[in-house]
């Protein structure tokens, strides 16, 4: 069983010190009742504006005589720091649902997202295959590098990556965009099969058959993926 010891507000604004094992009951008995004690009986309505709880009913009678031994003015400072503690905690509850709210709402956002951009992937799967292989095939008359598997994937942050075993991947979406960009984005790949970096060796490679990289680079950026 838990006790407690408390602080009433009466409507006179004077101040009442009690303990119970039933906070609740006996704040209602405080206000309503015949058996709530007589001196906030003659000064309703009272208001609960502190509470301690102890463990045993020695501890409660104890502190209830240490808080009646205070000066008013000190009981209004203990009343104070616990309000605050409490507006404290108000605040960073209401700020932790905010924050699970946010989360909730981007985990909305992002599951309608994901289901559309799969709707989107399958819709143009295949047409974005085509396009890459028939770009690949013709750029590379120029390079004559040797790939391996060329596949489309639903790529969240990319357009495009090549693999150290010559595996090629692009997003889906280079099958939504103009052609001069899908060219720069299969060029960009296909040359990593000679420069598996991006060093001015690489771009060199680039721009032999992409003179204007640079500015099509900065449009792609416009882009969102």
């Amino acid at each position: 069983m838990s006790y407690f010891v408390y602080i009433l507000k009466c409507a006179d604004c004077t101040l009442y010190i009690g303990s119970t094992n039933d906070l609740d009951n006996r704040l209602h008995a405080h206000n309503h009742l015949k058996s709530g004690a007589h001196y906030t009986k003659i000064r309703r309505p009272v208001k609960l504006v502190y509470s301690e709880k102890c463990k045993t009913y020695a501890q409660v009678r104890a502190r209830e005589g240490e808080l009646k031994r205070l000066s008013r003015e000190e009981k209004l400072k203990l009343i104070s720091s616990r309000t605050i503690a409490l507006d404290l905690n108000d605040l960073f509850k209401k700020f932790r649902i905010r924050i699970v709210r946010r989360r909730v709402r981007r985990v909305r956002r992002r599951s309608r997202t994901s289901a559309k951009s799969r709707k989107e992937h399958l819709e143009y799967k295949d047409q974005a295959l085509k396009l890459v292989k028939e770009r690949l095939e013709h750029w590379n008359k120029h390079y004559n590098f040797t790939y391996n598997k060329v596949v489309i994937r639903n790529q969240k942050t990319r357009w495009g990556s090549c693999s150290k075993t010559g595996n090629l991947s692009f997003n889906y979406k280079i099958a939504k965009i103009p052609l001069h960009l899908a060219d720069y984005i299969v060029v960009h790949e296909l040359c990593h099969i000679g420069q598996f970096n991006h060093s001015v060796k690489f771009w060199d490679l680039v721009a032999e058959t992409m003179p204007d990289w640079q500015k099509m680079r900065v449009e792609l950026k416009k882009i969102k993926v």
